[in-house]
């Protein structure tokens, strides 16, 4: 595989996982899209910390830091409305 493939890997891992959670979001399973959504985007900022900078691709959109935050906290917030109580 190339380099220039083998840096595309990382996003397609997570844009696979985005596109899993709204499959079950159209088939109104709201919350396990959320919770799918939120895995998304802990395995975007799980590649993002443990990647190297060279191969990451797309992926980085700032610093690693930042990028890291962001997704973290992404997915905390979509966690965290798994935990809705419906009536």
């Amino acid at each position: 595989m190339t380099a220039r493939l083998r840096r595309l890997v990382p996003i397609t891992v997570v844009v696979l996982i985005v596109a899993i959670g709204l499959v079950i979001d159209a088939t109104g399973h709201w919350l396990r899209a959320a919770a799918v959504l939120g895995a998304a985007a802990g395995v975007g900022a799980l590649l993002r910390l443990c990647v190297p900078e060279r191969a990451i691709g797309p992926l980085r959109v700032r610093g690693r830091t930042f990028d890291v935050l962001f997704l973290g906290a992404l997915a905390l917030l979509f966690l965290v409305a798994t935990t809705i109580n419906r009536p």
